[in-house]
This record gives structure tokens, C-alpha cells and sequence, in this order.
């Protein structure tokens, strides 16, 4: 059988792509009739006019004018050339490309080496942790954190021996140097000398959404190693900013489920999803990103989000980021949920994303909590926990004392005006009122007035800015014509 031709290849790859499953994974998109709907990713919007047709595999943007299809977006939004797009999507489908000229077969050569080379780089690790004497260390520590000889066998944990070349001897006969610098696994030292990255840890496998190893996550286990966590730099397979740990194992089941609980370390993932609660997933040594909440987007339809960072004050601001980039990640698209009851008198909104908050009473972060009390608790700590607003309304409520002065509660309702303020239905916002007024012993109608008073303010510091911005803008073209007409006048 003849090999296939360049166009032949190209067109079995764009047999295999779904433009849905393709857009969904960079743009968050709501079901509007037969189409989806979100915000283009090419310029700048608020009010969603991109849209994306399944039955004509096309998307268009009636705001910018982009359009195309599945290869069209994945060129436009890597900013990639055409060759380049097919290459990697041929990379990912397993599809044999016919030879191409130089530079674009070596970079396709070098990422499925890179891609390998992490494969074999994981067996490696992994058969060091039972097999070196220097692992004493690491032992205790999995051990100390409940980490079953079972739970390393599917994780593939593994662990980096001490010296500085040992990783490279090992694979000295099978990679150049530069493929392994390329992989993460190794650094350019003081000297110029290429050393290994990952020394004396434990080592944590990261994949991608289909379960290859794209990097990794190292736990320091001696006393005097900084930082604790050591993870890969970013590489032609992995962008941190895009992936979730535990994502190949968590997905299935937030389809299933219709959810996510979102964790602040690797070993709150293993011992969540090791322990039954497959849909736990965390950030790799970052912050969450929009890309991060695209992806969960892709595989909870209602995008209901958990999350579960630790209790403490940097869990806490880690929640207040991380719901600050959820809630930009679907701007336009319609509320938050922030109301439990089902008032259907009160509202009718159909809510874009529910993001709720995950606080055990003890301040225990997941591992920690999940080990000392059971999954099964835990679980209950999920089915219960309260949304966004109201946690953030505890957290501040939760100063209040009955012995307040009145300036004692002004500085309170300061800082839960501007929660109330985002409620968008004025009824629903009136029942909060209530709550507030009953729970601090203030006059409901007084608190009303302050909001009302509040929201007047906003009001007129917009239309003040747009004026002043109408004004400089009429002023600058009142220059700019008085400049032309000294211009022509000399001639």
C-alpha cells in the first residue's frame, strides 16, 4: 500500500478534529440554539459575538470578521503557521506525516523525542524509589503523608538520586545533551556545565489530558532543600498556565458528575482522587489562569467549580484570585449563581458558572483533612459547602460582636458593600439585605439607603469619566485641526 500524500494526511486530520472540542479548550462557550456563543479571543469584548457552528464545523466572530475552521483557529490562536498547526495535530493523532524539508522535521523529530525521552525519564525515577539506597528520606515521607505502595504505582511517583549527572549517564547513550535541556531535565550550571534539574526529590509525573508525561513536580524531602517544590519550565509540551495536574484522571468523572473541585498541591489531588474523589485536579506551581478555567469549562457543562485551597490567609487570598480569574474567564456570558434557594419568583437567570467554597471547620488543608477524617467527611464538607458569596459574607461577618460600636459596623458594612453591590437582582439583593441588617443589629432601610447611595455614586463617576474622556478626545482634534490649518497656511 502506497504511503499518503501531504494533502491526504491533511485532510484525515481535519476528519478527526471537532471544532467545539477544539474552540472549547481556549474560549469558554454557552449553548444558544444550535451554536455556541462566547467572547471572540481575538479582540477585546464584553457582549459575546463569537460564535461556533458544530453542524458547519466553522466558527465566526461578527464583531472582529475572524472566521474559519478547526485549523484556522488553532493557527490564529498560537499564532502558528499552517505547516506548523498540522505538524503538532499530526504529532497528537499519532498520523505519520510524509517527509517534510528541514527545519519543520527536525522540530517534529525533537518534540516526539522530547516526548519520549519524559516517558522513559518517568520509568526512571520511578525504579530509583525502589531500588537506591538514598531513598530513606522520601520513603518516610510518603509514608508519613499515607501514600500507599498502590497509590505510587498508579501515580508513578519516583524520585531523582542526589548527584548532579546521574539522570544523564543514564540516558548518555540513547539523548544528546540538547534534547534533555529542551526535555527540563537538565540546567546549564555556574560553569556552563549541563546539570540535572531534579536532584534528591521526589518526583511527581505531570500529564496532559490524554495521560502522557509533558513534566514534572519535585518535592523536596531534606531539610535544607529550597524551594520545596521544584517543577519543569515551560517546554514545547507543557505550558503550566494551560495545564492541570491530575486533568487525565479527573475528567471522566467531572463529565460524569458535572463538576470540579479545584486543589492547591499534588498530594491534595493524589490523596483526594486515590481516596475516591476522582474530579480533584490543582494548578502546577501557578496561579489559576483563564486557560486553566477554559479547560475545566471543556468538561463541566454547567461549570460548577470547587474550590478547596487551604483555610489559612494565603489559601484565602489564593480563593479571592482564583475566583477574580473565573469570573473574568466568563464575562459576558451571564451571573454567577449566588443565591441557593430556588426563588423562581425571584429570578429567572440562567446562571453561566456556580463557584463554590470548600472550608473544613479545622483549617486543615485536603490532604490533611481527608487523612485525619475520611474521604466520606470530606465529601460532606462538598455536598455542603456554601457559594461564593456566602463564604466570602461569613468570612466577614464572622468579626461582628455584639459589643460594636456604630463605627465599628460602618467600617463591617464598608467591606460587605461591595459584595452586595454585584448582586444584579434587586430582590435577591433586598434578601440579603435583610440577612446582613438581622446578623449586625442594623436598620435594614438605613443599609438599603447605603447601597442605593452607592451604586448613585458609581453612576456619576462613569458618566463623569465619560465626559472628561469625550473632552480631552474633542480637544485633541480641535489641536490637531488648528496644527493642519497652520500647516497649509504657510503654503
Amino acid at each position: 500500500m502506497s504511503a499518503k500524500s501531504y494533502s491526504e494526511v491533511v485532510d484525515e486530520i481535519r476528519s478527526r478534529l471537532d471544532i467545539l472540542d477544539v474552540v472549547q479548550s481556549r474560549v469558554v462557550l454557552k449553548k444558544r440554539g444550535a451554536n455556541y456563543w462566547g467572547c471572540c479571543p481575538f479582540h477585546n469584548e464584553k457582549t459575546p459575538s463569537f460564535c461556533v457552528s458544530p453542524q458547519k464545523g466553522i466558527f465566526k466572530c461578527f464583531g472582529c470578521g475572524e472566521g474559519g475552521d478547526a485549523i484556522t483557529f488553532l493557527m490564529k490562536i498560537n499564532n502558528e503557521s499552517f505547516t506548523e498547526v498540522i505538524k503538532d495535530l499530526a504529532l497528537q493523532f499519532g498520523i505519520e506525516l510524509p517527509s517534510v524539508k528541514g527545519d519543520t522535521k527536525q522540530f517534529t523529530e525533537e518534540k516526539q523525542q522530547i516526548k519520549d525521552l519524559l516517558k522513559k525519564a518517568g520509568d526512571y525515577f520511578y525504579s530509583n524509589l525502589f531500588s537506591s539506597p538514598e531513598v530513606k528520606n522520601a520513603m518516610e515521607y510518603l509514608q508519613k503523608r499515607g501514600i500507599t505502595k498502590d497509590i505510587i504505582d498508579e501515580y508513578k511517583l519516583g524520585y531523582s538520586l542526589k548527584g548532579y549527572t546521574e539522570l544523564q549517564k543514564h540516558f548518555k547513550s540513547e539523548y544528546i545533551p540538547q534534547i534533555m535541556e529542551k526535555a527540563g531535565l537538565t540546567v546549564k550550571s555556574e560553569k556552563g556545565e549541563d546539570i540535572d534539574r531534579f536532584r534528591g526529590r521526589i518526583m511527581i509525573p505531570i500529564r496532559d489530558e490524554a495521560g502522557n508525561i509533558i513534566a514534572f513536580g519535585a518535592r523536596a524531602v531534606e531539610t535544607a532543600q529550597n524551594p520545596k517544590y521544584l517543577n519543569s519550565p515551560d517546554t514545547v509540551l507543557y505550558n503550566k498556565s494551560r495545564i492541570l495536574y491530575g486533568i487525565d484522571k479527573a475528567k471522566s468523572k467531572m463529565i460524569e458528575d458535572d463538576f470540579v473541585v479545584i486543589m492547591e498541591g499534588y498530594f491534595d489531588v493524589i490523596s483526594a482522587q486515590a481516596a475516591g474523589l476522582k474530579n480533584a485536579v490543582a494548578s502546577c506551581g501557578t496561579a489559576l489562569t483563564v486557560d486553566h478555567v477554559k479547560l475545566i469549562a471543556k468538561y463541566s457543562k454547567s461549570r460548577k467549580i470547587y474550590l478547596a485551597f487551604d483555610t489559612d490567609a494565603a489559601g484565602l487570598k489564593a480563593t479571592q484570585r482564583s475566583t477574580d480569574v473565573i469570573k473574568e474567564a466568563f464575562t459576558g456570558l451571564g451571573n454567577l449563581k449566588i443565591f441557593d434557594q430556588n426563588y423562581s419568583s425571584l429570578s429567572d437567570d440562567k446562571y453561566t458558572c456556580e463557584i463554590r467554597v470548600v472550608a473544613p471547620f479545622d483549617s486543615k488543608d485536603p490532604d490533611e483533612y481527608i487523612r485525619e477524617y475520611g474521604i466520606e467527611e470530606y465529601k460532606k464538607y462538598i455536598k455542603n459547602a456554601p457559594l461564593l458569596l456566602d463564604f466570602e459574607l461569613s468570612q466577614i461577618l464572622k468579626d461582628y460582636n455584639p459589643d460594636f460600636s456604630p463605627t465599628d459596623k460602618l467600617k463591617l458594612v464598608k467591606k460587605i458593600m461591595p459584595l452586595i453591590e454585584e448582586i444584579p437582582n434587586n430582590l435577591i439583593q433586598n434578601e440579603y439585605i435583610k440577612l446582613i441588617s438581622d446578623k449586625i443589629d442594623v436598620d435594614e432601610s438605613a443599609l438599603i439607603r447605603e447601597v442605593n447611595r452607592s451604586k448613585m455614586f458609581k453612576t456619576v463617576d462613569k458618566q463623569s469619566t465619560k465626559k472628561f474622556i469625550k473632552l480631552v478626545s474633542n480637544r485633541c482634534k480641535f489641536f490637531r485641526y488648528q496644527l493642519l490649518a497652520r500647516k497649509y497656511k504657510r503654503y
